[in-house]
């Protein structure tokens, strides 16, 4: 008996510092600062358009299957987002999941959340969040030609991510002794630290 209690007394007591440094983590993440690094998959279709700028860099094969996707009304768009988070702080930073959105013309697209813990070193340090969005553009792009369509995925990599019709927010959320805590709002996540900024 005498042994079961001090095996509930020792796991209280790890509970409890575990606790006391989730909380801890979650104050000192809460500063941090968020950018769109790079996009580091883009696929339109089954085609890569990662180095495309417009309709005229795909060679015959590639346009052709864009063209025939296009025709069929089924158009599936996958992307693959770096997020960089910068931990001012001085001590390390650490986020469990985060939820996510993908806007088109300011009008929520696609939802969804990544469950990848991000640990970030302090004074600076630098961590990368993966998040992977996919959804069919066709249906919804329905008015646009195919062209418009690769120019359109084309400024979604480019510098001046706040003009592109696309654009991503992203909710950091945190676990403290099993309940969920979210940020307080959407931060719409830009090409530049200074450019991200909390949305509703």
């Amino acid at each position: 008996m005498k042994k079961t209690r001090n095996l509930l007394f020792l796991a209280l007591l790890l509970g409890a510092f575990a606790g006391c440094r989730t909380i801890r983590e979650i104050k000192n993440f809460a500063k941090s600062e968020f950018r769109i690094k790079e996009i580091d998959r883009l696929f339109l279709g089954d085609v890569n358009l990662r180095d495309v700028q417009a309709l005229s860099d795909l060679n015959l094969s590639d346009a052709a299957r864009l063209g025939k996707a296009y025709q069929s009304g089924n158009l599936p768009l996958s992307i693959t987002y770096l997020v960089e988070i910068r931990n001012p702080n001085d001590q390390t930073g650490a986020l469990e999941k985060t939820d996510w959105i993908l806007e088109l013309d300011e009008t929520d697209l696609v939802t969804g959340t990544t469950s990848q813990r991000v640990e970030v070193a302090p004074n600076g340090g630098l961590g990368i969040l993966p998040i992977t969005v996919s959804t069919d553009v066709r249906e919804l792009l329905k008015k646009e030609s195919l062209a418009s369509m690769v120019n359109l995925m084309a400024a979604i990599k480019g510098d001046n991510q706040e003009q592109s019709r696309f654009r991503l927010k992203i909710k950091p959320r945190f676990i403290i002794a099993g309940i969920t805590i979210g940020w307080p709002g959407y931060i719409k996540v830009g090409k530049t630290f200074e450019s991200s900024r909390e949305v509703k």
